[in-house]
């Protein structure tokens, strides 16, 4: 343990020196953005404003618009604004010069901030940008923004459109020269292109509780996908959300992949999300099953990226999540080792931006001996270029998850961006904004500073309120919503599809009225029917007449 912890500041403080000699200038454009977003999060209440603003933005319709809103949201109830917003904002009319020049502003710069994170709207672009990256040694996934499927159509769309993505990119990479080490893994080549699928994304009436029906729809779309990889030497990677999806999410990919046509299939992966308490029993789960099937499979560990919705979905149960960040990471660690320990039948992918853990990582695959091409790091796009460059210095496999599509589908990834890349405990946050001392970066889990709490629990962060310490606090806190029940659990499913077989079979009753204890029948019945098939009477009501009502 001594000697691992000796490697991971080594390799982390190197890392460290590697990134911050590759931070920009101050005469180059990312520097300035760079301290716009700085100065943009020493103001939390602020923070909070404009990332409300900048969701609405692409609902807004012209300038005026634009300018109303932009007061509205960033200076609500006359709160106190820094000076050169408070100048910017100074206009008594929307549609004044003073107005639209500021609309004009706000355009320009959400325009950056999205290309920031988004990387192309186009197949054309989207090769450009992957050229791009491939010259500087950087792998890519293509991830496909907009997360809410309201039709079949819709579904359809996304399915083909996963699979053009497939053919188009797969077309192109056949004549593209090969790069060492993103294009290869110890045993040859290593497939290019690389897409990451949601699965909601392919069933319009995805849902835990129609499970058959779920699996059913999404388990041909999601084949039909894996063929057209195998078609165009293409990697599949299916991408977790929410906590409610997770088991289900899960339960596709494994039907797909035990098929017959599909059970050699070595180019697909899944992910497991460090900050669920269940992370390390998924990934038990899912080597035990890959063992039976026994083709290669690749897993990427991720820390998570809704945290916040989770931690409040919650309630006063217990959580899914960690509530603290420290829990997280340490999480992290444990199953970056569990991993190593199978990388015969499983290739790890590591999504994070903590120099930590990519430092644990590293020195975990030093010890135990793991080719630097049977393992990589995967980063976001448009966030953390110094420490991509210091990854890539080293010679290490990057892959840059890679966002492709239109804007206003894609404005929840960009918040979700945008909140991971400024919160209180993020990495970059600590490392390039308030440069924090390696000590304190590269510090063990259970050892890290948490920087964020500050004497309040995550959770009560969550709740944006401290949490009742005293008895008498407690008591005054006393009522709390009941938490939604959660569908992916197979019990909760199971006593849901109990009670409407149970319920079946009082269909159709007839119900009279009841007066003083006693039933009383009427002659004028209310008939209530199922609304999602009004051919099935739920059950006839008696109507009460004026005098029995007055009874």
């Amino acid at each position: 343990m001594l000697q691992l912890n000796n490697d991971i500041l080594e390799i982390g403080t190197d890392l460290l020196e590697r990134a911050h000699a590759a931070e920009p200038k101050f005469y180059q454009a990312a520097w300035a953005e760079q301290q716009l977003l700085n100065w943009v999060i020493r103001d939390d209440d602020l923070k909070k404003r404009l990332f409300r603003f900048i969701e609405v933005l692409p609902a807004l319709h012209n300038d005026r618009e634009i300018a109303s809103y932009l007061k509205l949201y960033l200076a609500p109830n006359g709160n106190p604004l820094p000076g050169i917003l408070r100048f910017a904002l100074g206009y008594e009319q929307p549609d004044s010069l003073r107005g639209r020049l500021a609309a004009l502003a706000t355009r320009y710069n959400a325009d950056r901030m999205a290309h920031k994170f988004v990387a192309a709207s186009t197949a054309e672009e989207t090769i450009a940008v992957i050229k791009r990256m491939r010259r500087q040694k950087r792998a890519f996934t293509i991830d496909l923004l907009g997360e809410a499927i309201t039709s079949e159509k819709q579904a359809e769309q996304v399915t083909q459109t996963y699979m053009d993505l497939i053919r188009n990119i797969g077309t192109a990479a056949r004549d593209w020269p090969a790069v060492d080490p993103i294009d290869y893994d110890s045993t040859g080549k290593y497939p290019i292109t690389n897409i990451s699928v949601k699965l909601t994304a392919l069933y319009s009436q995805f849902d835990p509780m129609a499970r058959e029906r779920t699996m059913a729809g999404v388990g041909d779309r999601l084949a039909a996908i894996f063929r057209e990889a195998r078609k165009y030497d293409a990697f599949v990677n299916v991408d977790l959300e929410q906590y409610r999806y997770k088991n289900i999410t899960l339960a596709i990919f494994k039907e797909v992949l035990s098929r017959p046509e599909f059970r050699d299939f070595p180019d697909a992966g899944i992910v497991v999300q460090a900050y669920l308490r269940d992370a390390e029993k998924d990934l038990e789960r899912l080597i035990k099953w890959n063992r039976k099937r026994g083709a290669p499979l690749a897993v990427r560990l991720v820390k998570g990226a809704y945290w916040d919705y989770e931690a409040l979905l919650a309630g006063h149960k217990t959580p899914v999540v960690y509530l603290q960040k420290w829990e997280s990471d340490a999480c992290f660690e444990r199953c970056t080792d569990r991993l190593f320990e199978e990388i015969e039948h499983i290739r790890p992918a590591f999504g994070t931006h903590n120099v930590r853990s990519i430092a644990h990582a590293i020195a975990r695959a030093r010890q135990t001996q793991v080719d630097i091409h049977d393992y990589e790091f995967q980063m976001l796009y448009g966030m953390g270029e110094p420490l991509k460059t210091a990854v890539c210095e080293r010679g290490l496999f990057l892959r840059i998850y890679t966002p492709y599509g239109d804007l206003v589908p894609g404005m929840a990834y960009l918040i979700r961006r945008l909140i991971e890349n400024t919160a209180n405990e993020s990495f970059l946050r600590q490392s390039f904004a308030e440069h924090q001392p390696p000590e304190i970066l590269l510090a063990a889990p259970e050892r890290a500073v948490n920087f964020s709490s500050r004497g309040r629990s995550a959770r009560a962060e969550a709740r944006g309120s401290e949490e009742p310490t005293t008895s008498e606090d407690r008591k005054m806190t006393a009522f709390t919503n009941e938490a939604f029940t959660d569908f992916s659990n197979n019990e909760n499913r199971e006593k849901m599809i109990g009670a409407f077989r149970d319920w079946r079979e009082k269909l159709g009753r007839s119900y009279p009225l009841v007066i003083n204890g006693e039933r009383v029948t009427t002659d004028d019945w209310l008939t209530s029917v199922n609304p999602a098939d009004t051919s099935e009477t739920i059950g006839k009501v008696a109507q009460a007449t004026t005098a029995q009502a007055d009874q």
